[in-house]
This record gives C-alpha cells, sequence and structure tokens, in this order.
C-alpha cells in the first residue's frame, strides 16, 4: 500500500517559511511539519516540536513516509537517516533544501522513490533548481526503473536492471521485446525485437548502432524461454534478461466450500508453471459471489497482492461465448461454468474481445480454474 504521508523538517525561521511554500505545492494525506526549535514550534500550532533527537524523530517517520524533505545542511539529512536505510525498494524519497531555497537536492530513492520528481515539482513551485545526481538523468537515457513502475510492470531482477541502466549509460543500445502493444516513442536507445509465429528472430538495427549490449529487456507475463531461431539455436546477444511483468492475467477459480489457501495455491501453482506464466503476472482472482467469504480464495487474493472480486450467477450467465459448461454445477449454483466466465466478467464488455484464454477450465481437487490475457500496453512517453 502507497505511504501517503510527507513529512517536513526546518531548522530556522526561515526553514519554516519555504516549508510553508512547500507545503502548498504537495499533494498528499497528510503533510506534517517538524522542527527542532522550540519556539518556533510554540508560536505556529500546525508544527510539531522535534524534542527526543533527530534519529528518534526520524525512526517515528522514515518508514511510514513516501517523501522526507530536509530544509538545512545535506550533513544532516545524511547522518540522520543513515541507521534507516534498507534497500531502493522500500526506502523512501528524500530531499534536501538550502533554507533559502536556492536548491533542491534529490538524495535517496530518485527513481523508484519518486525523489527526482518531486525535487523537480518542488523546485519549479519555490524557484529553486532541481539537483538530480542518477546517472540515466544526467545523461537523458531511460530510467528503466521509473518507466517499469509508471507502467505497473513488476521488476524481477533488481540486479538485471542495473546491469542493463549501466549498459544504457555507456551509450549501448539494449533489445527490447513486449508481448502487448507499445505507445509511445521507443527510445533510440532500445531496439525491438519480435517473436513471429514461426518464432523466428528479427532485429531491426538500422540507424547505424553497433553498440549492442547483450542484454535483454522481456515485458511479459510469460516465462522467458529463449527466441527461437529457424536453427533451433538462442542468439547469444539475449544471455542476460531482465523480465518485466505485467498484471496481464486474470485467474478465474471456484472450488468446494473449505478448501484451504493452501490446497488452492498448490494447485495454481501448478497450473502456472504448466503454461509458463509468472505469478506475479495475475492480476485478478474471480469468482462467483457465493465464494465471497471463501477464505482460502481470500487468503490467495491477499497473497497475490491483487483484488478479489465476485459476480453473481445471473451476471455470469449473461456473459456471451462458448464455455466448458457443466448441467451440475448449473442446478447447483445457477451457472453452468464458474471460472471461464467470471474471468470474462472482470473485464469490461468492450475489453472482452481482445482477451483471450491461456487455458481454459482446468479441474483438479475440488478447484477449478481458468486463465485468461487480458489485452495489455506499455507506453513510452
Amino acid at each position: 500500500m502507497m505511504k501517503e504521508r510527507i513529512s517536513i523538517i526546518f531548522f530556522t525561521r526561515q526553514g519554516y517559511a519555504l516549508a510553508c511554500r512547500m507545503r502548498e505545492a504537495l499533494d498528499a494525506e497528510e503533510i506534517q511539519i517538524y522542527t527542532t526549535k522550540e519556539e518556533i514550534a510554540s508560536e505556529h500550532p500546525e508544527v510539531l516540536l522535534v524534542s527526543g533527537g533527530l534519529q528518534t524523530w526520524c525512526a517515528a517517520v522514515f518508514y511510514s513516509s513516501r517523501l522526507l524533505i530536509f530544509i538545512g545542511a545535506s550533513g544532516i539529512a545524511v547522518r540522520t537517516i543513515a541507521p534507516f536505510l534498507q534497500s531502493k525498494t522500500k526506502d523512501p524519497a528524500v530531499l534536501v533544501a538550502d533554507e533559502r531555497g536556492n536548491y533542491v537536492i534529490s538524495l535517496l530513492s530518485g527513481h523508484l522513490g519518486g525523489a527526482n520528481a518531486y525535487a523537480r515539482q518542488v523546485a519549479l513551485s519555490i524557484g529553486a533548481e532541481p539537483v538530480i545526481t542518477t546517472a540515466s538523468d544526467v545523461n537523458r537515457k531511460l530510467a528503466i526503473d521509473v518507466w517499469a513502475d509508471k507502467n505497473h510492470l513488476t521488476i524481477a531482477d533488481l540486479g538485471a536492471a542495473k546491469r542493463i541502466a549501466a549498459d544504457l549509460v555507456d551509450g549501448k543500445t539494449v533489445l527490447f521485446y513486449c508481448g502487448g502493444e507499445v505507445s509511445g516513442q521507443i527510445p533510440d536507445e532500445l531496439v525491438r525485437v519480435r517473436m513471429p509465429a514461426k518464432k523466428e528472430l528479427s532485429l531491426d538495427v538500422s540507424g547505424g548502432r553497433t553498440l549492442l549490449s547483450n542484454r535483454l529487456i522481456y515485458v511479459s507475463p510469460f516465462t522467458y524461454t529463449g527466441f527461437e531461431q529457424p536453427d533451433g539455436k538462442i542468439p547469444k546477444q539475449t544471455g542476460k534478461i531482465l523480465h518485466l511483468i505485467p498484471r496481464a492475467v486474470i485467474l478465474g477459480i471456484g472450488c468446494k466450500r473449505g478448501k484451504t489457501f493452501e490446497e488452492i495455491h498448490a494447485f495454481l501453482t501448478r497450473l502456472l508453471k504448466e503454461h509458463q506464466i509468472m505469478e506475479k503476472s495475475i492480476a485478478a482472482v474471480v469468482s462467483i459471489d457465493r465464494k465471497a467469504d471463501e477464505a482460502g480464495l481470500q487468503q490467495l487474493a491477499d497473497f497475490l497482492q491483487c483484488p478479489f472480486l465476485t459476480f453473481p450467477a445471473e451476471s455470469l450467465m449473461e456473459i456471451p461465448g462458448e464455455f466448458t459448461g457443466s448441467e451440475f454445477v448449473k442446478k447447483t449454483i445457477g451457472v453452468d461454468n464458474v471460472c471461464e466466465r467470471a474471468a470474462l466478467a472482470a473485464l469490461a464488455p468492450e475489453e472482452r474481445a481482445a482477451a483471450g484464454f491461456i487455458c481454459r477450465k482446468q479441474a483438479e481437487n475440488g478447484v477449478t480454474a481458468a486463465l485468461l490475457e487480458k489485452n495489455w500496453r506499455v507506453c513510452f512517453e
């Protein structure tokens, strides 16, 4: 869940005025201003006093904030946050601004945490100069982690993301494959590869690009198995893969009453492996409304970090199409097929024609499931 808290700390009266200007420019459910100066806090009720030291204050706000702003020396900020740093996927964005509002520095989590974007936003609002030091930004190259986040793609391997980012900064061209639609202008540093029906790999390296990376950005809900050429060999240049996973698969599911999470998840794991689908690609777990209180299905959706949607039998029966029906199931619960119809019910009517079943109804040990890939896209701005 996204943290909607922004914490701003200042140390002088000039810093207070700047904090107020920043608060007006930012948008969050909660924006709290702090100071270490008792006299300033007593004059302004909206300002909270930090009385137990900066380390104690930071311990209280660091993990609950999506953005921290220090108005003061960068050294103060560095020493304050240092004990609490974990990783780029967990740390909040941290900015430092001088009290006169000349500069706004993106100090921590410039990409995934959004500090670079915040620095630009805050600097613009107060008339300051944003200071961005991340290599991809200063070299005007694609920041792959930021792009993935904007397109709601899960990064399967942060190490691979770092290596590809390094290649891009070094001026190399990286291969790019996307199983969905692509809109916008693909950056010059990417060369799109396609996999037609015959699984032949075609590379467009026009424009005189010669410095080709041996890495591939692979955007797909499916496991990477290599692009086969007619001779069956996998090209050497696709040996190092950054897999970005879209939430593109709908899981339609039904089960007998009382099936445990462990039983359901074990079946799903085998199903995904059989069809080479990444678990992180599941966008929704969908069933009939009679299963809305089924603990095993609720736990599955929580585990997959996706919505659990249910629909009444009448709505499922109105879904057009041909389905693997069962008269017994229809007499029992009012619909001939739960999993296939439910998967389609999760989509808007205009989206259903573009979707396609990865697998139709599969049954095992009292659980039935179907997997549907919806139409999806990525965008380059």
